[in-house]
């Protein structure tokens, strides 16, 4: 792999000249974050428990407090916490309007979703782990 293809987030060409402010843009609003991540330990850790529920709290309360210290790879797995907790939403649940304006419930998960996921791999190109 040339140093080029490195930069450019080869092979998936993310733009890896994101900061991590605007990396951190990408995130909803604090309440929002909150209730996905609340969401994601509620709904899906019982069942594939694969995060150490206090070590993520308490790197959360520390991202809360400080986000310009936090690491890429941290980031993006935050990201994807809040992609998969967006699937365990009820479809009438108001924060799914909130932060899409999809025709339907469905459609709102899905380009939800996929924002977050977007912003896990652009995170992860930005610190070169792919």
């Amino acid at each position: 792999m040339t140093t080029q293809e490195k930069r450019c987030g080869f092979p998936f060409n993310w733009k890896i000249s994101a900061t991590l402010s605007e990396l951190i843009a990408h995130l909803p609003p604090r309440k929002y974050c909150d209730l996905l991540k609340n969401t994601y330990f509620q709904v899906f850790s019982p069942l594939f428990h694969v995060l150490h529920d206090p070590s993520f709290e308490t790197e959360y309360f520390c991202f809360q407090e400080d986000a310009s210290s936090a690491l890429l790879s941290w980031l993006a797995l935050l990201f994807v916490v809040l992609s998969i907790a967006v699937n365990g939403l009820d479809e009438n649940d108001p924060l799914l309007l909130d932060i899409s304006r999809e025709a339907t419930a469905a459609a709102n998960i899905r380009v939800v979703s996929a924002r977050y996921r977007t912003a896990a791999v652009q995170c992860l190109a930005a610190d070169e782990v792919m």
